[in-house]
Order: C-alpha cells, then sequence, then structure tokens
C-alpha cells in the first residue's frame, strides 16, 4: 500500500493582516451605514412629530380664534361687560367686548400676566368667549338684586364668568358669577351681585346697556328672563415651561380663575399678528396686519383676523450639525443641534351671526 503525504500550507502574516484590514474595512462601512440610517430616522421621525405638534396646536387654536365673542347673538347686539380684574395675573380676564385680545412679548411680562409657568420671547392669545356647552334657560331674573333662576340645575360655580343673552338678542352681557358656590353642582339660580371676593370682580350688578366698568355709571338693571346664561370659556394661550423638562416648552392655556395646563409639547415660540379692519363702514376683510402693540385699545373689537407663527422644535438633539433657521422673519443660527421649523396659519373671525355654535 503505497501512502501519500499531503502538505498543509496555512496563512502568511502578510495574508492575514489584509484579510483583517479587509474585515475591518466592511465592518466600519456597515456600521457608518448603520450610523447614518439611524440619523436620518431619528431626524424624520422628529420632523414627524413636529409637524403633527403644529397641526394639533393649528386645529385647536384655529377652533378658539373662529368661536371668539360667541353669545349665541349676533355681534351687532349691545355689550354690557361688567368684569373686573383685581389681579395683574387675573386682569386679562376682562374685557369680553374685545372677543380677542394680545400681548406682544416685546412689551408685556409673560410669568406677570400668566404665571411663573409663562416664559419670556413669545407672544401670548386670550379668546373671550361662552361655552355653547353649558348654557341654560333663564325662567326669572331679578335686575335689581342680580338674581336669576334657571328651568334646571347648573354646572356653573361661583367665580365663573357668565354670559346673558336676551331672547330677542337685543342685549348680551358678562359678569361675574358670585353665588352660590355650587360646588356639588344642581343649583338652580345665578347671582351677578357687585363686587365679589375673587380676582374677577362685577364692577356693577346692572347688565343694560353698552359698555364696560371705565363707564358702567351708564348702564342700568334689565331683565334677561327668557333668555339664557352660559359659562364663559375666557383663556389665555401662551408658550411656557415644559412637563418634560429642561429647555423644552409647550402651548399652554389658563382659564380665567385657573391654573395653566399643558397642550402641546415642544411649541418653542409663538409671534401673533392680527388683521385689523379700519374702514369707516367695516367689511370684516383687514386692512393690516399689525403687532398687539400696534392695536389701540378700541380696536380689538375691529381685529377679523389673527396669523399665527410657531417655532416647534424637536425634543432632542437629532439635527447633524447645528442649523441655521427662519422665524417671524429673522434668520437664526442654534448653538445645539435641536431642530426647529417654522410654521405659520391665518384664521379669520367669525363676524356677524354666530347663533349655531362652533
Amino acid at each position: 500500500m503505497i501512502s501519500r503525504r499531503l502538505n498543509q500550507r496555512g496563512l502568511s502574516l502578510i495574508e492575514l493582516m489584509i484579510s483583517m484590514a479587509m474585515g475591518m474595512f466592511l465592518i466600519a462601512g456597515f456600521g457608518q451605514l448603520f450610523l447614518n440610517s439611524t440619523i436620518v430616522y431619528r431626524s424624520q421621525d422628529e420632523l414627524a412629530r413636529m409637524q403633527e405638534s403644529a397641526r394639533f396646536a393649528f386645529d385647536l387654536l384655529s377652533r378658539e380664534i373662529r368661536m371668539a365673542g360667541y353669545t349665541g347673538c349676533p355681534q351687532a347686539a349691545r355689550l354690557a361687560d361688567v368684569v373686573q380684574g383685581t389681579s395683574a395675573t387675573n386682569r386679562w380676564g376682562e374685557g369680553f367686548i374685545k372677543r380677542i385680545e394680545g400681548f406682544d412679548q416685546d412689551v408685556d411680562s409673560m410669568s406677570s400676566l400668566f404665571g411663573s409657568t409663562a416664559r419670556a420671547g413669545s407672544d401670548s392669545l386670550v379668546i373671550h368667549r361662552g361655552d355653547p356647552d353649558a348654557s341654560f334657560f333663564i325662567a326669572s331674573h331679578s335686575p335689581v338684586t342680580g338674581t336669576l333662576t334657571t328651568s334646571e340645575g347648573h354646572s356653573i360655580n361661583a367665580g365663573s364668568l357668565i354670559v346673558l343673552a336676551r331672547a330677542d338678542c337685543r342685549q348680551v352681557a358678562s359678569a361675574v358669577m358670585t353665588g352660590p358656590s355650587n360646588s356639588g353642582g344642581g343649583a338652580t339660580t345665578v347671582q351677578h351681585a357687585s363686587g365679589g371676593s375673587g380676582d374677577l370682580r362685577n364692577c356693577s350688578s346692572s347688565l343694560g346697556g353698552d359698555a364696560d366698568c371705565s363707564n358702567s355709571t351708564v348702564l342700568a338693571p334689565l331683565s334677561f328672563a327668557g333668555g339664557q346664561v352660559m359659562e364663559a370659556a375666557t383663556a389665555a394661550y401662551f408658550v411656557g415651561s415644559s412637563l418634560s423638562g429642561g429647555s423644552n416648552r409647550s402651548l399652554r392655556r389658563r382659564l380665567a380663575g385657573g391654573n395653566s395646563e399643558e397642550l402641546i409639547d415642544g411649541i418653542q415660540s409663538m409671534r401673533i399678528y392680527y388683521g385689523v379692519d379700519t374702514d369707516t363702514v367695516p367689511d370684516n376683510v383687514p386692512d393690516r396686519y399689525v403687532k398687539a402693540a400696534d392695536v389701540a385699545d378700541p380696536e380689538w373689537q375691529n381685529v377679523v383676523a389673527v396669523r399665527i407663527h410657531l417655532l416647534v422644535r424637536s425634543l432632542n438633539e437629532s439635527a447633524p450639525a447645528p442649523q441655521t433657521y427662519q422665524f417671524a422673519d429673522q434668520r437664526i443660527t442654534a448653538t445645539d443641534r435641536f431642530i426647529r421649523q417654522e410654521y405659520s396659519m391665518t384664521v379669520a373671525l367669525r363676524s356677524v351671526d354666530n347663533e349655531s355654535g362652533p
């Protein structure tokens, strides 16, 4: 039997080093590809979330703006506004006669207006309207004592803002409910006596006329029997601190007489311009868009549109490098890797007949 000896050769050191180098090159390539894919995915995910936040914010704000000044009656009805603020952080709750009011970040202190959760560097918006889902029929009304009776138990609490409307819609009024406390609901009376004990009070119990507390002496007692009373939904919208902490900010809302609540995270700043109808014979078409500081006090009743610019920021630093972005006609270069995007929207206020509600 013939046996053959087979010689087995291994890899040389040079071949081994070349193989290892090629392997490391491939691993580095796949690693870089994975890293780039992860960065793109995170960026796209953040952009999608930012777009979603902007849509939610605009949907909420547009519905509220269109309802500004809602009383269940035409805007042309006479309005007696007897609400008067006694505290700086609640004074914005007065002024139902304006329907809508803004505050300019270059002029006003947001924390003084809305509390410690508000942040500087952003405009804010206050919307006055009645809540059609909290409306009750007035069975009787004593304008002298400032007490009315509803046909059923209601859920309005003392200290809340209320809106009253006569059945013929020739007169509407805004006041503070001074009693009863109605903490458990079910009361059938509403009192709107002069004065009060909260930050928002009544400068008069008379609800007849077309005036506010600056000229309340022209107001006269007037019965609203047969009409309706509804709870007001006066609310301020501003940018404030975020529950997620850090430098994140959010769109917040504060109801008159209440505490602020977070609505949408990631809203970094807000710029608001108001379309004012300056025609002698109003046509409900804005003739100019101005900042809140350029709207004279009587002109708020002539605001017919609102243009909002939102700056939305990602929750995480997912940009490959600091970005340059546009906001409110300014180009800004960031010092971090957060993604920022501007979104804008223009909303027209409902002008005359708003009897149908939202």
